[in-house]
């Protein structure tokens, strides 16, 4: 736009900086919420295979696979969107009529309900009492109560090859093999993406068992018991600890708990090692101990520390889960959801627009702004550097 109409938009977006830059700090989630490892690196392994099994003997590059995990959570997103949106009106819907039918009844029953409705409804149910804020808007509610929804933050629980996500996974996979579009083609392609819905929905369940026997929070200290001795190795607990490569760049090396010591020969676990560069650690640190001052003690500096490493770790290893799941192999490529403008273009928006305002589409990674949204809002792990929560579902305080 030119003329008065440019003169209108820059006044808008100038005021909307400033608004921001009156907004407070988010709060962060409690420290003993730090998401586990070992659950994070199960869900690292499960969508590396994922990528492995759609790219391996193909001529499909790692976008394609990417596009599919990216859209197929946005799809479930809406879908469960909608049906809460729907049960705020209407709260029977999430309680369906459990009266077994016959005949035709049954069979129209079957066909109207459908596996992965009842999964929806389902998850729904669990989460119902985020529904209760009555003096709160539609939009409120709705945003609140998909919150509060515990399902997988990568990987689509119950995908299906009808999907647009997986129609157009289909469609890239004809147009790689190069054999044309014809029906054997079709139904080649679709195999293979139903198989990969298929592998999906089973990581998710097993990924969702070792949450529930390993626990859903990182644990960060041991719990000393009167009746244990001093050097008891039940105390030990799983370590994130820092190597210095150089000046610009270290490691972060998790080493699990062992399990027993009855074995003595058997094998000493293998670490797992991410790297990070040394301005983006000062970087994150420096946002952590800005959100966590509140819930900073002198007396817990070794806590808190060892809280910000094993975060970092979880933040490394979640991030490159969602460019493809390459880090633990050492083969980054993919990562194109990471892509941002360089500082030099901040500047020259920090200069027309203000110094302050919020990045919409950011992650504690390449933000430049201390306020932003990003895709694992509190109280997930970019909480912990104060990510304001998701852009399209803000929180609703």
């Amino acid at each position: 736009q030119t003329g008065a109409n440019e003169g209108d938009l820059l006044d808008e977006l100038t005021a909307l900086g400033k608004e921001a830059s009156t907004h407070s700090i988010p709060r962060s989630p409690p420290l003993d919420q730090v998401p586990n490892i070992r659950v994070e690196l199960a869900r690292h392994l499960h969508t590396q295979n994922l990528s492995k099994f759609l790219l391996g003997g193909s001529s499909l590059r790692m976008p394609s696979f990417e596009r599919w995990l990216l859209d197929s959570k946005l799809e479930e997103t809406s879908r469960l969107e909608a049906m809460i949106s729907k049960s705020i009106h209407n709260p029977t819907l999430l309680h369906p009529n459990d009266k077994k039918k016959y005949g035709r009844a049954a069979r129209s029953f079957d066909s109207d309900e459908s596996e992965r409705t009842e999964k929806d409804r389902k998850l729904l149910r669990e989460s119902a009492f985020a529904a209760g804020q009555r003096d709160a808007s539609h939009a409120d509610r709705t945003n609140f109560w998909l919150h509060h929804v515990e399902r997988d933050p990568i990987l689509p629980y119950h995908a299906q090859e009808s999907d647009p996500s997986s129609v157009r996974l289909a469609q890239e996979i004809m147009a790689a093999a190069g054999n044309g579009m014809g029906e054997e083609e079709s139904k080649k392609a679709r195999y293979i993406v139903r198989q990969l819905c298929r592998k999906a929905s089973e990581a998710c369940n097993e990924i969702c068992q070792l949450q529930e026997r390993a626990g859903r929070f990182q644990k960060l200290a041991a719990n000393p018991s009167k009746k244990r001795k001093r050097n008891d190795k039940r105390r030990r607990i799983d370590r994130v600890s820092v190597e210095w490569l150089n000046e610009k760049q270290l490691s972060l090396v998790y080493t699990q708990r062992k399990k027993s010591s009855a074995a003595k020969d058997s094998q000493k676990a293998k670490p797992f090692v991410v790297k990070i560069n040394s301005s983006s650690y000062h970087k994150l640190r420096s946002m952590f101990d800005l959100v966590n001052k509140r819930q900073t003690k002198v007396s817990e500096a070794d806590v808190i520390t060892h809280a910000f490493h094993c975060l970092v770790f979880v933040l490394v290893i979640r991030y490159s889960t969602l460019a493809g799941a390459q880090q633990i192999n050492g083969d980054l490529r993919g990562g194109g959801n990471q892509g941002a403008v360089n500082s030099e273009v901040f500047g020259v928006l920090s200069k027309h627009f203000g110094e302050l305002g919020t990045e919409c589409f950011a992650s504690p990674f390449n933000s430049t702004s201390p306020r932003f949204f990003s895709a694992f809002p509190s109280p997930d792990v970019d909480g912990f550097f104060g990510s304001y929560g998701d852009f399209y579902h803000p929180p609703c305080e």
